[in-house]
């Protein structure tokens, strides 16, 4: 009975192969994570757009709530907070209204905040507001969000 045996080579080769799938596994990661902070900010300026177009349409020049886009027509009824950007939630969507609203109301304000999904790693927080700009959360701030608006802004 013969028993075959790998060439000298061949541990080498082993370890080659090895050397280069664990030297683009960074990579990869650090592509994904890229691509769904890209996909958060761009949603993000979407809905600041939409925030735009609800206050435009209607009278007292209020922003609107998830519910209030979804009545409007703006987004679909199936739009869910949870699950409208891989790897995030968009759980805090706050309007802020004047007290006594007679006529235009534009002195209100919103804020919009795409939280990273727990388990996903080094994915950064980001919010957009009022003034159309999208931010980042600062690094190192660990349970308070602070107010969103004035977080670091970001530019394309």
């Amino acid at each position: 009975m013969s028993v075959k045996t790998r060439p000298m080579w061949w541990p080498i080769l082993d370890l080659t192969l090895l050397a280069v799938i664990l030297g683009l596994l960074p990579t990869i990661l650090s592509r994904q994570q890229v691509d769904l902070e890209q996909g958060a900010m761009d949603t993000l300026r979407e809905l600041g757009c939409l925030q735009l177009e609800y206050q435009d349409g209607n009278l007292d020049k209020l922003y609107g709530r998830l519910p209030d886009f979804q009545h409007a027509g703006l987004l679909p009824r199936d739009f869910l907070p949870l699950t409208a950007i891989p790897g995030y939630d968009l759980t805090r969507w706050e309007v802020r209204r004047p007290p006594y609203c007679t006529g235009a109301c534009a002195d209100g304000g919103f804020t919009i905040v795409a939280t990273p999904d727990p388990g996903r790693g080094r994915l950064r927080t980001f919010a957009i507001c009022d003034d159309q700009t999208v931010r980042v959360r600062p690094e190192g701030e660990i349970q308070d969000f602070g107010n969103p608006c004035n977080w670091e802004p970001l530019t394309r």
